[in-house]
């Protein structure tokens, strides 16, 4: 074989093996968290255009919301309205204190974690469990955590807001700490197991917390010691190792008290921020340190942000790319509109996505022959095989003695061709096809 045909065919090979792999590029990535206290005021009460001027952030964790429109509320009112959210609860709420993810970038496998499942956030709900440590209480907590994956930055957001001291310490706030201590050792567990299954991805948490960073009269580093050790061990849950070995970062462990009232000095002087972020992974060597915002913007909290220089974000990889337009290929295949029990919340749809994208289609409808609708909640994603969607919310039931479906997306247009089928077709738990 002669060297210029060697050098052909091995130019040949470099260039097949450059193109079978994702694009990459870089760009400086802000996580910010901020409580914005929307039990006690509106969006129009807060000063978003100067938070969104000091905070320009890519991934935003949102505390106190109490449904998705307070997520569109804010996403208009800073002028990121295409980023994407995931929200604890839908519509119905943790009486206000719902946890959210504003992002840049799609978010797709979307999980919150509960210790009562009640199928109200229009996202895959999972048993917060305890985990089986000593030193880890078995008591009742109202508040869960949300997960989201970013496959762009091959990075999962955790978001939580824990249980609230009001103000408390020493007794009267043990059985808080308690609860605290509870969620963030199912977090380390989650954390973890995220981990393990994805090992190239790195995780941030950040949420409110409610225990200050540096706060000696509460924090302790012995699960088991609550007297002489300090009762409150959620920091060093989260940073010593101790839950099964894991370790974050964290980001926050400089910036002073982030909850200010009604006015932007600190409350509670010397115990530190308890707005937080932790990272653990690949990245996080590569974040800077937190920093909080100047003010708090009309709410009762400081924001708190960081911001990593250049990470690789990837417009390709092995689930595909992950669009917001409507391509072609996707188109309603069968429909279940008699379950076995009880037709409300269990009906369901089969969406077929020959795109060759992940699309998100949040904000989409199914629109009826009686033009009821059904809108899918933030984070419903279609992958690239049938994907089979239950309608949580029975606002559009399938009528068991027939009906016209269609497709809508966000602007209205209508996504393939109608899906029609007649009583005939409708038997107990069999799908119409």
């Amino acid at each position: 074989m002669s060297l210029l045909r060697r050098i052909l065919i091995a130019l040949i090979c470099c260039s097949l093996w450059l193109f079978s792999f994702p694009a990459i590029a870089q760009e400086s990535i802000t996580v910010a968290t901020w409580n914005v206290a929307f039990i006690d005021r509106s969006a129009d009460e807060l000063d978003l255009d100067g938070y969104a001027e000091e905070v320009d952030f890519d991934i935003l964790i949102v505390n106190e919301i109490k449904q998705n429109a307070d997520l569109n509320d804010l996403k208009a009112a800073m002028g990121k309205e295409n980023f994407f959210t995931a929200i604890s609860s839908i519509d119905v709420g943790n009486r206000g204190l719902e946890v959210g993810i504003i992002s840049r970038f799609p978010l797709t496998d979307i999980v919150e974690f509960d210790r009562s499942l009640d199928n109200s956030g229009g996202v895959d709900e999972r048993k917060l469990e305890r985990v089986d440590i000593r030193g880890i209480a078995n008591v009742g907590v109202g508040r869960g955590f949300l997960v989201a994956k970013i496959p762009q930055l091959q990075l999962f957001v955790v978001a939580t807001h824990l249980k609230s001291s009001r103000g408390r310490s020493g007794d009267s706030d043990r059985n808080n700490a308690q609860k605290r201590e509870l969620v963030a050792a199912a977090i380390s567990e989650e954390v973890l197991q995220l981990r393990e299954n994805n090992p190239d991805y790195s995780v941030i948490f950040g949420g409110d917390i409610n225990v200050g960073v540096t706060d000696s009269n509460k924090n302790g580093v012995i699960l088991d010691n609550d007297t002489t050790d300090g009762y409150d061990d959620t920091h060093a849950i989260l940073e010593l190792g101790l839950i099964n070995g894991l370790k974050m970062k964290s980001l926050a462990k400089n910036v002073d008290g982030t909850f200010v009232g009604n006015g932007n000095s600190p409350l509670f002087p010397g115990t530190g921020a308890i707005d937080v972020l932790y990272v653990v992974g690949p990245l996080s060597d590569s974040f800077g340190e937190a920093q909080a915002t100047s003010s708090s913007f009309g709410s009762d909290h400081l924001g708190v942000f960081a911001s990593i220089g250049n990470v690789d974000t990837i417009s390709d990889d092995d689930s595909g790319n992950v669009t917001g337009t409507a391509p072609d290929g996707i188109l309603i295949i069968n429909a279940l509109p008699n379950p076995v029990s009880s037709d409300s919340g269990r009906e369901t749809v089969t969406i077929s996505n020959d795109s060759g994208d992940i699309v998100d289609i949040s904000g989409w409808k199914l629109r009826d022959e009686a033009n009821n609708n059904y809108v899918f909640p933030s984070g419903t994603m279609l992958i690239e095989r049938d994907n089979e969607l239950t309608l949580i919310r029975n606002t559009m039931p399938l009528n068991n003695s027939g009906d016209r479906v269609v497709l809508l997306d966000d602007s209205g247009n209508q996504i393939g061709a109608e899906f029609v089928y007649s009583e005939n077709e409708v038997v107990v738990g069999l799908h119409v096809r």
